[in-house]
């Protein structure tokens, strides 16, 4: 299969993923995959024995952003994944033989198919897939199988939907950003006050992030509560609230505020 650059790709690009991403041939279709994608979904392997760093819908992944452009592919999720130069190569090829030769197991487990991902994606159906190389090498290049099919790959699952093989098995649902969509918070953006509170509903990637840590903090805090027990509640509160001066001390840093909400976020989930 030939491989075509992405800056030269928008006639070829029309004709190859036309499939892939489901629309007319009259439509300028390479435009369709350039834009801003938002992690819906996180899907782990249901049947496997293993035990995995990421867990269904894992906050860690649960919202982060995928950027692809022309010349560069870049993410916010805990790999920081980044890809230049992107060439795109489409294949063809049963369902059943790109989970059975991408997606690892264990030697309990048995062998992997879209149904134990819970995606819709019948086991033995014909399916088009794009992988992806960059001037670095194989985008996600340590993932996949040893004699099999190795990197990352993009797949469609709907009409501006994606599924992402990503790391730690897991395989990321991918729904494309509207120039509508508008960021949503954990808090009423209309009542946004503070230079960071105005920065982070000024952001899709911001303000899912901090839908994630409302998310991971209200988890936290409900345990404590069950745990009844005043010490640890109480300095869980001071620690969120001395968290919270830090993070505003961002200010509109965007930068700044997504490094300090990672953290945090890591700090929440790793209790």
């Amino acid at each position: 299969m030939n491989r075509f650059p992405l800056t030269r790709f928008i006639p070829p690009l029309s004709a190859c993923l036309v499939l892939l991403l489901g629309v007319n041939a009259g439509h300028a279709a390479g435009n369709m995959l350039i834009g801003q994608w938002l992690v819906t979904g996180v899907k782990t392997n249901t049947s496997t024995m293993r035990t995995t760093r990421y867990h269904y819908d894992d906050a860690r992944l649960f919202g982060r952003v995928f950027n692809f452009s022309t010349d560069r592919i870049s993410d916010n999720t805990p790999e920081n994944e980044t890809c230049t130069s992107p060439v795109l190569k489409h294949s063809r090829m049963q369902a059943a033989e790109l989970w059975g030769k991408s997606m690892a197991v264990t030697f309990d487990d048995p062998p992997p198919s879209p149904t134990h991902y819970e995606l819709p994606v019948a086991h033995h159906s014909s399916v088009d897939v794009i992988f992806i190389t960059c001037k670095e090498g194989l985008y996600g290049g340590s993932l996949g199988m040893p004699k099999g099919i190795e990197g990352a790959w993009l797949l469609r699952l709907g009409d501006n939907q994606l599924a992402l093989r990503w790391y730690d098995e897991t395989i990321l649902v991918l729904t494309k950003v509207t120039p509508a969509q508008k960021p949503a918070a954990s808090f009423n953006c209309a009542k946004a006050g503070t230079e960071t509170e105005k920065a982070i509903c000024g952001s899709i990637a911001l303000a899912a992030y901090d839908r994630s840590l409302a998310g991971a903090y209200k988890l936290r805090l409900d345990f404590l509560k069950e745990e009844g027990e005043a010490g640890p509640l109480q300095q869980f509160k001071q620690a969120q609230k001395a968290w919270l001066a830090k993070r505003d001390a961002c200010r509109s840093d965007a930068e700044c505020l997504e490094k300090s909400m990672q953290d945090r976020l890591n700090e929440l989930l790793e209790r």
